[in-house]
């Protein structure tokens, strides 16, 4: 489908306190009744940013004063296609709805209010707007544990264990990953990282190249795939129909797997190796320009993956990701 064929929307995620603000549609439109992030339908003559500002005003009068991309996202609707072109908005001036009245009215009489991130579950938003609410609750950094190549390493499981429960009250979002691990020993060991892990009410990811047990897996908040199992359609369909309520993620390092992805509408994806890195220097780089392409073919949250540290954050935003994804770089040594 031509890129002609979908209607470009400019949305503003605008927070303020930890909260966001988003409005009810008026019960005689489309989708009617359901509770949207304010913005609008592009004009031809319009940048994204400037359609963004006209109907954020237009709707709020609200003067948007700083924004970048979150992420872009296609949706099929019986009677249209749509591309959100979303983004986060920090930054503002003009009308001051206040946080803690939940009766205002927007310049168009529409219901607006403002919402902790973590209720908006609780209202109904269009389908189109999933990914939006997805990524409202992921942090900008995503760890991954460093591998323990074998059982002959557990005399320094210890300090390990001791370097998770440290991380675990900063990164609220974590890969646990042992490959080559020993099978007789991975959910012992496996078990104690994630009991370190959940205590601050972290979302736990699983990679998918482990074995485990099913009281594991039901611990766990979701399995993050392996490229190889990003394109297992049977291991996929067991997961949905075992854990419905787990989050799926997963490594892609080209367009098939970010497409991939899309079909299989996972929650967020990394995509790598954005830099060369240390572990795999012979592995060429995709680079910012090709990071920020593929990118925007996804319809959920991307982190950036491969030599990335907390300082590539805000550029990885800039680019309308998620933010970065690590290993060395956030580890207990740094």
């Amino acid at each position: 489908m031509s890129e002609q064929a979908y209607k470009q929307i400019a949305i503003a995620v605008i927070e303020k306190d930890g909260q966001i603000l988003i409005s009810k549609r008026a019960e005689q439109v489309h989708l009617g009744g359901l509770w949207e992030f304010p913005g609008g339908k592009v004009e031809s003559n319009e940048t994204l940013e400037h359609a963004l500002q006209r109907e954020i005003h237009e709707e709020l009068g609200i003067r948007v004063d700083n924004m970048h991309p979150m992420m872009q996202i296609k949706h099929h609707y019986d009677e249209f296609n749509i591309q959100l072109n979303v983004f986060h908005v920090n930054d503002f001036s003009g009308v001051d709805y206040h946080l803690t009245d939940a009766t205002q009215l927007g310049l168009e009489d529409q219901q607006v209010k403002w919402v902790d991130k973590q209720t908006l579950a609780n209202y109904s938003f269009p389908k189109a707007n999933q990914a939006i609410l997805t990524a409202l609750n992921l942090p900008d950094s995503y760890l991954i544990s460093p591998n323990i190549i074998d059982e002959t390493e557990l005399s320094e499981l210890s300090e390990y264990l001791s370097c998770l429960s440290k991380l675990s009250k900063y990164h609220s979002l974590i890969q646990l990953r042992l490959k080559n691990f020993n099978s007789l020993l991975i959910d012992d060991v496996l078990g104690k990282m994630l009991e370190r892990t959940l205590l601050n009410d972290n979302k736990v990811m699983l990679n998918s190249s482990m074995i485990v047990s099913k009281p594991l897996y039901e611990k766990c908040s979701g399995i993050h795939l392996t490229s190889k199992h990003l394109f297992d359609s049977d291991y996929i369909a067991t997961l949905k129909q075992h854990y419905p309520d787990k989050l799926l993620s997963a490594s892609c390092h080209q367009e098939a797997d970010i497409q991939r992805a899309n079909e299989c509408e996972l929650d967020f994806i990394v995509i790598s190796p954005v830099k060369v890195t240390r572990s795999h220097p012979q592995q060429a780089a995709l680079g910012w320009p090709k990071f920020s392409q593929l990118t925007a073919m996804a319809r959920m949250p991307v982190y950036a993956l491969g030599g990335m540290s907390p300082i590539d954050i805000e550029h990885s935003q800039s680019l309308g990701a998620q933010g970065i994804s690590a290993i060395r770089s956030l580890w207990c040594d740094n």
